[in-house]
């Protein structure tokens, strides 16, 4: 918080990895938490959502039973008020689906696509201040064949 209140930084991403049943911080409660945390801050904010855990052994609650974990996620960030985007981790596990390996996380993936029908511009960088640039005057377009 001392960064942002300092305007040290331009955005956060907590990495909000926790299940949605998890039984000390369910996703949906620290993300909420820290939207209404940064609701007046020049910050941006993104939701980091943990895929990879769908495909972990051992307590991870709902990202192994829930197929539906990634989707519902998604839906949850786009509610939020300044939340404005999410980062899924990690590559890898994205990975896998382009290869045709068949886990949790792809399973996930074919849910959550509908979640993500809807294009957005990317969000304005809140600790900048904005910048009107004039039209570009004495272009020439030259064309080498």
């Amino acid at each position: 918080m001392k960064w942002c209140n300092n305007g040290w930084i331009d955005y956060l991403l907590p990495q909000s990895y926790w299940a949605r049943n998890h039984p000390l911080a369910q996703f949906r409660n620290v993300t909420e938490w820290w939207d209404k945390v940064l609701k007046y801050k020049k910050v941006n904010l993104y939701s980091g959502i943990g895929l990879f855990m769908a495909d972990l052994t051992g307590k991870v609650y709902s990202w192994q039973t829930d197929y539906f974990e990634l989707y519902k996620d998604l839906q949850d960030v786009s509610s939020f008020e300044i939340i404005t985007g999410a980062s899924i981790y990690n590559f890898h596990t994205l990975r896998k689906l382009r290869d045709g390996e068949y886990t949790n996380s792809t399973k996930q993936i074919e849910n959550g696509v509908k979640a993500w029908s809807k294009k957005v511009p990317p969000s304005e960088i809140k600790a900048f201040e904005k910048i009107v640039l004039e039209h570009p005057k004495n272009i020439t377009l030259v064309i080498i064949y």
